[in-house]
């Protein structure tokens, strides 16, 4: 349910570059899309709304990077 280290290890973040980022949210989008329609297809709970809280982590990440494409990657 929660990351009990969010706010205990690296709370300012892991400094990474924009691109590689992106990149790894490409490879792992696939599979979160999956674990979200397991999660609606069990009745597990709420997929479509599982993801959307994925994507806003991720789209926060993104807004932490500069104009120069240097980004403080947080836990979630």
């Amino acid at each position: 349910m929660s990351n009990a280290r969010k706010d205990r290890v690296m709370p300012e973040g892991w400094p990474m570059r924009r691109e590689r980022y992106e990149e790894l949210v490409a490879l792992v989008e696939p599979d979160a899309r999956g674990v979200a329609a397991v999660v609606g297809e069990l009745g597990l709970g709420d997929g479509a709304a599982w993801l959307t809280r994925w994507r806003a982590a991720w789209d926060a990440n993104l807004a932490s990077c500069d104009a120069a494409g240097d980004c403080r990657i947080q836990l979630t």
